[in-house]
């Protein structure tokens, strides 16, 4: 092979070498380093060991990486070759160092630590180019050695700067089901699987294909259908020009673990699914029993007293007995609302209540629910003042819109003190209002949740609240295209419910 053959040789080892050249002997550095500067990537030359660590140091600073060579002359000021050369592999262990001398007697101390080839003096070409390949050769066996590691542990491949496929390794076809000869020559897009967004692969393209390094976990598609999740990184590789040959493609297989977490993950929405319905079941229960609790002792003690007044000797007392009587009925029908409110709750929550539409006046309704609650309006002392003209019509379902309307009065009753002002009102959208001087609501959304409750919480209130009612009221509401209102009073502390009618909305229907 002729002397020109193996320069070309060489320079296809060394070409993306870089080398630190440290030679005090001006007349041998200026040729030496013109020889590299042929040879290699980069070559920087400094003039004694001192210089040549600094700069060794100050590489490894901008770069990240050391020099792939240090060669050097071994006779130097200030600091020589060998002391240098332990200094740099106290640095970094695996440096390539080469030393140039023209006497033996420090062969074998450069040999003991490790010190990779050695040039004689007085320099000849020939020789240089020989240790200047051995040691090249070793590179490239390490490179190779890499190479074999990472294909053993990875998922590799290789495309063309067109995404072709051009390299796949063992494990690819292993992982994807697919023969090798299936995906040469193809491109990597019969593994895009539809849950990848259009984004990514932008993102994926417009990275590499600017000859940066892209990472990003992505959903491959096997020859089966099924999926594998790997964490993908795709590294440009650089021709002799510079400009990108090829891309390498090196994934790691997460898709057990990321299966695994996904299932966990869905296990514990389940199980707080599962608590929070047990919570549920057990709130509800406790409102159901808080519900029936009132009425139900308020029928015992009426009738116990009834009982025993029947049993004693003197005179009854009919009119008390019938207003007692009276008590016991009101807080019977009051106990069966709430129940009739509670088993509608589910079919409110499907949708499955069926109304009857109407026109009705909205005064008659008003004044009929109210005579329901004379006696605990007389029994509590509260005054009602009533605003209510004679023509104010409202298009809906006239009972479901009497239960919306009680259960506002009962709050109101149940939580106000000692005024409640009912208004009636046909400007924009016919309205009907329930206004108390109650203490007010901090928190006028929760209210209509069917377990929050204002206070000191559900068992510690000082009265019993609807409860279920407003929530009630809340499902009714949106169910016939009723909207409402809470706000504070207009003077003082207390409470305003309106309802609003949309007469539009209820003319269509």
């Amino acid at each position: 092979m002729s002397n020109h053959n193996n320069i070309s040789e060489l320079k296809k080892l060394t070409k993306d070498l870089t080398i630190l050249y440290v030679e005090d002997d001006d007349q041998i550095r200026k040729s030496t380093a013109e020889i590299f500067s042929h040879l290699v990537q980069t070559v920087h030359v400094v003039v004694d060991g001192q210089e040549g660590l600094d700069l060794y140091k100050e590489y490894f600073s901008d770069n990240g990486k050391y020099y792939d060579i240090v060669i050097s002359d071994i006779q130097m000021p200030r600091v020589d070759g060998i002391s240098m050369s332990k200094m740099i592999l106290e640095l970094n262990k695996k440096q390539k160092i080469i030393l140039i001398s023209a006497h033996d007697e420090h062969m074998l101390e450069a040999i003991n630590m490790g010190i990779e080839g050695f040039i004689q003096k007085p320099l000849k070409s020939q020789q240089v180019f020989d240790v200047l390949k051995k040691v090249s050769l070793n590179f490239h066996s390490d490179d190779i050695q890499y190479f074999n590691v990472l294909t053993e542990a990875s998922i590799i491949s290789k495309s063309d700067t067109k995404g072709v496929i051009t390299y796949v390794n063992d494990n690819f076809c292993k992982i994807t089901g697919y023969l090798r000869e299936e995906m040469l020559g193809h491109p990597h897009s019969i593994f895009k699987h539809p849950n990848n967004s259009d984004e990514i692969y932008k993102d994926l393209w417009d990275t590499i294909s600017s000859g940066k390094i892209w990472r990003d976990r992505m959903v491959n598609l096997n020859k089966d259908g099924s999926e594998f999740i790997a964490e993908t990184t795709i590294i440009p590789l650089l021709g002799s020009n510079g400009s990108i040959k090829e891309y390498m493609a090196i994934r790691n297989d997460v898709t057990e673990v990321v299966h695994f977490k996904r299932k966990i993950f869905l296990e514990e929405q389940e199980k707080a699914k599962r608590i929070k319905v047990a919570e549920a079941q057990k709130s509800f229960l406790v409102v159901f029993t808080h519900e029936l609790k009132t009425p139900l002792n308020a029928i015992i003690n009426f009738t116990k007293y009834v009982k025993k007044q029947i049993e004693l000797p003197k005179e009854l007392n009919k009119e008390k007995l019938s207003s007692l009587l009276d008590s016991v009925l009101s807080n019977a029908n009051d106990m069966l609302e709430n129940v009739t409110q509670i088993l509608e709750v589910s079919k409110l929550n499907a949708h499955k209540l069926t109304y009857n539409y109407s026109v009705f006046n909205a005064k008659d309704i008003v004044s009929e629910v109210m005579k329901r609650y004379n006696s605990l309006i007389t029994e509590k002392n509260i005054k009602v003042v009533y605003d209510m003209p004679d023509d104010v019509l409202i298009s809906n379902d006239i009972f479901r819109v009497k239960q919306i309307f009680s259960n506002i009065v009962s709050n109101a009753i149940k939580y106000g003190n000692s005024e409640i002002k009912i208004s009636i009102s046909n400007k924009e959208h016919s309205t009907i209002s329930v206004e108390d001087n109650g203490p007010g609501i901090k928190d006028k959304d929760a209210i209509f949740n069917l377990y929050s409750q204002e206070d000191d919480g559900l068992l510690e209130r000082k009265s019993q609240g609807t409860g279920v009612g407003l929530y009630f009221v809340k499902l009714l509401c949106a169910d016939l295209h009723i909207s409402y209102k809470v706000e504070d009073r207009d003077e003082g502390s207390g409470t305003k419910f309106i309802l609003i009618f949309n007469e539009k909305k209820e003319k269509g229907e």
